[in-house]
Formats: structure tokens, C-alpha cells, sequence
């Protein structure tokens, strides 16, 4: 439902860092022993106008997929936001996003990295390089991005790591108040539906 745009979740006002905040506390248990897992997490960045379950499955599908790039060789995995500007000059025209200010969440690993022909297909539904897979991880994490007007990018080469930076439109609002409402921990609670689809790339 989430890969056909055809799921309706309720939307709020995020706090993206917080999310990514939280996703991590829970997840380090199950990142590979030999990643080592560094962040950078933008503060008093405005937020984005979107559904916390939702996030949280792109962070979890996107931090899961790379701790298993890294495989049993020591790497990194790198988890960012940051505001950033995008002007018709900007690559990301090429998704027809607005001029514009935008939130960016990044995640880079060291791990295997991507031939061309696998980044072709990466965001395919059912396309999977994992023996065990479902090939719906990376399907999900496009189709929420694509939902919340928002665009995804990917970056890769074998034996080079992997990086996927998704941009998400700005909401504007004056009252902080509203953001902690929304994305709180509370909201944990509350899973949407995208978060029965397992990850998989």
C-alpha cells in the first residue's frame, strides 16, 4: 500500500532529529558488531510535515540495510540532518522539487556498495540481494518519501560504501509545542501500517 501511494497515515508536525534519535537508541543493540555508528543530528532544525511511524521505517530500513552492507569487516555507518537549499541548479530538479528549503536526511555506510545495475533496480518492489529478503524494504522507504512530497537519492560503488540522502519539504509553523506533541515517544505506541513490511534491499 505504501509502495502504490495508496495508504493514508496521519501526518503531524516531526521532529526528524528526534526521530533519528530515537530509531538509534533502540536499534544499537542490532546493528553489526563491527559497524560503529556515528551521528550528526541538526538541533533546532525546523520540521517536516509527516507521520513519526513512517519515519522511524526509514531509518529502520535504511540503517538495517547498512549494517548488512558492512558484512564482518569493520566499518561505519553515518546518520545526519541538516537544512539545506535547493535551487534549479540543484540535482534534485531533476525529482521536481520546488525551489526551496528542505530537510535532508542522510545515511552513509562503508560497506560493499552497489554496481550500477543493482542501484538501477534497488528501489524495485520485490527486488532483493539477500538470500532471506523480501526486496519491499527500499520499495517502502521510496514510496514514503514520494508520499510526503519529499525526494530520495542514491549514491554508491563497489567496495566504496553506500549513501542515501532524502530530502523532505520544510513545514513552516510557530508553535514548538505542536512538534513535541507529535513526535514524542508516546508515538511509539502507535505503529502505521508500513512498519508490518520487512526490510530488504
Amino acid at each position: 500500500m505504501v509502495y502504490g501511494g495508496k495508504e493514508t497515515a496521519v501526518v503531524g508536525l516531526v521532529d526528524v532529529s528526534q526521530i533519528v534519535e530515537q530509531m538509534l537508541e533502540l536499534m544499537r543493540v542490532s546493528v553489526s558488531k563491527h559497524a560503529v555508528v556515528e551521528e550528526n543530528l541538526g538541533k533546532d532544525l525546523p520540521p517536516v510535515r509527516a507521520n513519526g511511524a513512517q519515519l522511524r521505517q526509514i531509518v529502520m530500513n535504511l540503517v538495517t540495510n547498512a549494517s548488512e552492507a558492512i558484512e564482518d569487516r569493520n566499518g561505519v555507518i553515518r546518520m545526519s540532518t541538516s537544512r539545506v537549499t535547493v535551487r534549479r541548479n540543484s540535482r534534485a530538479i531533476a525529482d521536481q522539487l520546488a525551489d526551496g528549503d528542505y530537510l535532508q536526511l542522510e545515511v552513509t555506510d562503508t560497506g560493499r556498495g552497489m554496481s550500477l545495475e543493482t542501484q538501477a533496480k534497488v528501489f524495485d518492489a520485490f527486488f532483493t540481494t539477500k538470500s532471506a529478503g523480501h526486496g519491499l524494504g527500499l520499495a517502502v522507504v521510496q514510496g514514503i518519501v514520494r508520499g510526503l512530497g519529499g525526494s530520495i537519492h542514491l549514491m554508491s560503488a563497489p567496495g566504496k560504501g553506500t549513501t542515501f540522502q532524502i530530502l523532505l519539504p520544510i513545514a513552516e509553523t510557530t508553535d514548538p509545542a505542536t512538534i513535541d506533541a507529535v513526535s514524542g515517544r508516546e508515538e511509539l505506541a502507535r505503529p502505521s501500517a508500513s512498519d508490518r513490511f520487512a526490510c530488504g534491499r
